[in-house]
């Protein structure tokens, strides 16, 4: 009895933190896919309450419920993160909103050097399931790039289509190297980032298969 209660114990804190990590129910979740290059020192899909000025799909992709469940159980892993390369380039993130609109938290990654980071903090460092993830971006139709020049040229291509009042094509390109074929005012703010790294904000992971 002593043993069973001193393990339940020791497995508390893990499963509160996973419980806790953000305050409210998650009723809608987006997708988004951006261009960090289009901001000097700040690397976050979410800051300040702000979304990053190079978002490349404006107002994102709303996840259906079964892809709600999918992606909170790819990021459920029990398995422990393993570090990725020494570096930290997002173009992915998924924005948590609560039943009145306001955005609770978000994750980000980076398929190119396969670390994430999250806020606010409390989201256990375990290994994500980065073929899962992939699999909801590509049914959303978002675009997994090669390279920082692509989603910089996408960036482009989508803003020179919107001022000149045309609406929003899909976003892959006919010449894109891609590796598989409402904006609320958020209520928590990001960590602030400086440079192409931050280690108290982001979570190493293992490079993305």
């Amino acid at each position: 009895m002593k043993l069973l209660l001193g393990l339940f114990i020791f497995a508390t804190p893990a499963l509160s933190a996973q419980a806790n990590w953000l305050p409210r129910e998650i009723h809608e979740i987006r997708a988004y896919v951006y261009d960090y290059t289009q901001e000097v020192q700040n690397l976050s899909l979410l800051r300040q309450g702000k979304l990053h000025r190079g978002i490349i799909n404006v107002g994102g992709a709303k996840l259906s419920e079964d892809q709600m469940e999918r992606l909170k159980e790819a990021i459920r892993s029990k398995e422990m993160r393993i570090p990725g390369a020494f570096c930290y380039l997002p173009h992915h993130g998924f924005v948590f909103f609560d039943k009145e609109g306001k955005a609770m938290g978000h994750i980000e990654l980076c398929f190119q050097c396969g670390n994430v980071a999250s806020s606010p903090k409390g989201l256990p460092e375990r290994e994500w399931n980065w073929q899962e993830i992939r699999k909801l971006l590509e049914e959303l139709k978002i675009p997994i790039l090669n390279e920082d020049e692509e989603y910089t040229k996408l960036y482009q291509e989508t803003q020179a289509r919107r001022e000149q009042g045309g609406t929003d094509q899909p976003l892959t390109t006919p010449d894109s190297k891609s590796q598989d074929p409402k904006k609320p005012q958020p209520e928590s703010e990001d960590r602030p980032r400086s440079g192409r790294q931050d280690s108290e904000s982001r979570l190493q992971g293992r490079s993305p298969p």
